[in-house]
């Protein structure tokens, strides 16, 4: 299955299920992690999309759209409306891992010091970086929850043949806390 396959429209507009924006508002969030060849991909992908709803929806809805033309007031409105509601729901899902009070003394809490470091070096998965701690993956999800929440770290989703991997990896306000206290990546074979 390709990344995007959740994505593709298949259906009317009108038959969109709100959940698509949802799933929609997740990936682009999850794409914050991402590489610019993969941010590329992504946007490519939704440029694709929109233009060919665009060519599929009626010229008064098209006109609402690109605004070349005078339209109704009412299509124009669900149109400004709709990308208001996007852009509020990325806005939302973006603040709720901003930093918060506990964010510097959590990260130089002992028992996260060789977790940071690893993820200094290299985005891992759990399985990698509870190799790498002799933790378990339990104490490393916990762990990496902690940090996720209080905007730390963040994943992104990594689709492979073997299957989907979550990516995690810090958040450059953690990269800056880390630096300004001098703490520096750990050493990490490749292969891992």
């Amino acid at each position: 299955m390709e990344i995007f396959d959740f994505l593709r429209i298949d259906k009317p507009l009108e038959q969109l299920e709100s959940s698509y924006f949802a799933i929609l508002s997740d990936m682009i969030e999850d794409c914050f992690g991402g590489t610019k060849a993969e941010l590329g991909q992504f946007s490519d992908f939704l440029q694709e999309t929109f233009i060919a709803q665009l060519r599929a929806v009626s010229p008064e809805v098209r006109a609402a759209i690109v605004q070349h033309q005078p339209v109704s007031t009412e299509l124009r409105q669900a149109y400004v409306l709709g990308q208001l509601s996007l852009a509020q729901s990325l806005i939302s899902s973006i603040c709720s891992k901003r930093v918060d009070d506990n964010f510097e003394p959590t990260l130089l809490e002992r028992k996260y010091r060789d977790l940071l470091k690893l993820l200094l070096a290299k985005d891992m998965t759990d399985a990698e970086l509870a190799e790498l701690t002799a933790s378990t993956p339990e104490t490393i999800n916990r762990k990496m929850r902690r940090l996720r929440m209080i905007g730390a770290a963040d994943f992104r989703k990594d689709f492979r043949k073997d299957g989907s991997h979550v990516i995690n990896f810090l958040t450059l306000p953690a990269k800056g806390v880390l630096e300004h206290h001098r703490i520096r990546p750990k050493a990490v074979r490749d292969g891992i």
